[in-house]
């Protein structure tokens, strides 16, 4: 089997990652691929330093149509699916096949939960003439998609986490902020507005009030960035956070982090918490889409309104007053992350494509 992914974003961020671990456990399984992305990119240089099989190209909108028909051309050598990573990855796969007339069968992967607008390109987009699955990372996803635009044609396949540990771990929050709280409570996420950093500020804020030993870290970058620094200072506690800005070593950072404080407005699924459940890292989190399919309520986790400081606030107070019950959630929630393991997630996704063909 050959397969093509495209991903033509510039940056890292999740989605990015669950491509790059796809590629390795799809390269595991004895899959041929081809990886189609920008040039310059992120993945570029994650492709060359692993020497995939790769191709990089413009992010010119006016070289689509060339694009698409290299991507047809593929087709003579064997590639019998595209499967499509983000937005603009998809709209080059419809091109492929819509004005190359390409047989090859278009998979898209939809990984946030806000429903698909009805425009008038998305009877094309969305047809299911030209695409042939949409894996959605949720049931809340699936649903979204089922609900938005009626497309039957879905399955649903978990984002996927690495257990793989590195060989040493680098202190990048403690050692280079030079953080000495007792605490460290973490948020990893864009700074974006559906992440809320607004109530994890709020959060910060109301714990502080009961305890001051706890440093607080934002790690990710964003266009908030300045409104969240504004309003921590306005909160007067910025002394009490730190913004990291983007990190490269996730890993050490992880380590490093007593507890995860998630309070995502909408969410796919969440897979950062993920990372969390295999450091064996407690996480307090809003119920917000796929977060609840990762979070069983007391067992892997605790569950919070969306929005709701006060309530976040208990719960986080709490774990950290609780070792032992803190421990028993940990440990549950390691066994529950096994089920997104590498190898299970791409075993699911090729099966997926065996059955289009």
């Amino acid at each position: 089997m050959k397969v093509i992914h495209i991903n033509l974003a510039s940056t890292w961020r999740g989605g990015e990652r669950q491509v790059a671990l796809l590629f390795k456990g799809l390269n595991q399984l004895g899959v041929d691929q081809l990886l189609v992305c920008l040039k310059n990119s992120a993945l570029e240089e994650l492709a060359k330093k692993e020497a995939w099989n790769y191709l990089a190209i413009s992010k010119n909108p006016i070289h689509l149509f060339t694009q698409a028909k290299i991507l047809k051309n593929l087709e003579k050598q064997g590639y019998q699916i595209i499967h499509c990573h983000e937005s603009r990855a998809h709209t080059l796969g419809i091109l492929t096949r819509l004005l190359c007339r390409s047989r090859q069968r278009l998979i898209i992967h939809r990984r946030v939960i806000f429903p698909i607008k009805n425009k008038i390109s998305t009877p094309i987009k969305y047809s299911e003439k030209h695409i042939s699955k949409i894996i959605c990372i949720s049931k809340a996803v699936e649903k979204s998609v089922k609900q938005s635009i009626g497309f039957k044609n879905t399955v649903f396949i978990p984002s996927m986490i690495s257990f793989d540990k590195p060989q040493t771990y680098l202190s990048v929050l403690r050692g280079d902020f030079s953080i000495t709280a007792r605490f460290i409570i973490g948020y990893i996420a864009a700074l974006t507005k559906e992440k809320d950093h607004i109530t994890f500020l709020e959060t910060a804020k109301k714990i502080l009030e009961s305890e001051t030993n706890i440093h607080f870290v934002i790690i990710g970058d964003g266009p908030l960035k300045d409104n969240l620094l504004a309003y921590s200072k306005s909160l007067g506690i910025s002394k009490h956070i730190t913004f990291t800005g983007f990190i490269k070593d996730i890993p050490s950072a992880i380590q490093e982090i007593d507890l995860l404080l998630f309070t995502s407005v909408s969410e796919g699924l969440g897979s950062t918490i993920l990372d969390f459940f295999v450091a064996k890292k407690p996480v307090v989190a809003t119920r917000s889409g796929g977060v609840e399919e990762l979070i069983i309520d007391g067992e892997t986790g605790y569950l919070c309104a969306v929005g709701d400081s006060e309530a976040l606030k208990e719960q986080v107070m709490f774990l950290l007053g609780n070792p032992d019950k803190t421990q028993q959630i940990v440990n549950k929630a390691f066994k529950f992350a096994l089920n997104f393991s590498v190898p299970t997630i791409s075993s699911k996704t090729l099966e997926t494509y065996k059955n289009v063909l």
